[in-house]
């Protein structure tokens, strides 16, 4: 139900007449509109998005069509240390982030990407055998059970 146009009396007793209020109404209405469409680009440059000058592209030219907008509005919520690819791919990175390589085409990089991090912050072998013996003291104290002792030391390798 649209709202009512509001009588001649009541625009021209605050100085209007009626053709203003209604082209003040319509000029409202349209830039409200223009604030929701533009949404997923708002989103995208507030939340400092890496791609929010194209999240901008595909919302101003493809908004319109109802599945460009959805699409904007995704890929500028999306968390954006991931790619929209990720969760079909696998995460491929193997360190839950992704940069320039790690899209499909790229999935080996971002695998061998991954097992390098993986070896460069795994602690060394003298390393291992201090938070061995240190695990051990915490269980012979009882702050550690078998269990958690043995789950520990299966992590450590």
């Amino acid at each position: 139900m649209a709202a009512a146009a509001p009588s001649r009396e009541a625009t021209e007793s605050i100085g209007m007449s009626q053709e203003d209020f209604s082209l003040l109404f319509f000029s409202l209405g349209v830039l409200i509109g223009m604030a929701i469409y533009m949404i997923p680009t708002i989103v995208a440059f507030w939340r400092k998005h890496a791609y929010a000058w194209v999240i901008a592209g595909v919302n101003l030219f493809g908004g319109w069509t109802g599945a460009g907008w959805i699409v904007a509005f995704v890929w500028a919520v999306w968390p954006t240390e991931k790619a929209l690819i990720d969760p079909l791919i696998g995460n491929v990175t193997g360190v839950g982030v992704r940069n320039a390589g790690d899209a499909v085409g790229a999935a080996q990089y971002g695998v061998d990407r991954g097992r390098t991090v993986e070896a460069a912050t795994a602690p060394a072998p003298e390393d291992r055998l201090a938070i061995l013996e240190r695990l051990a003291r915490l269980r012979d104290q009882g702050a550690l059970s078998e269990e958690e002792f043995q789950a520990e030391k299966t992590r450590l390798g």
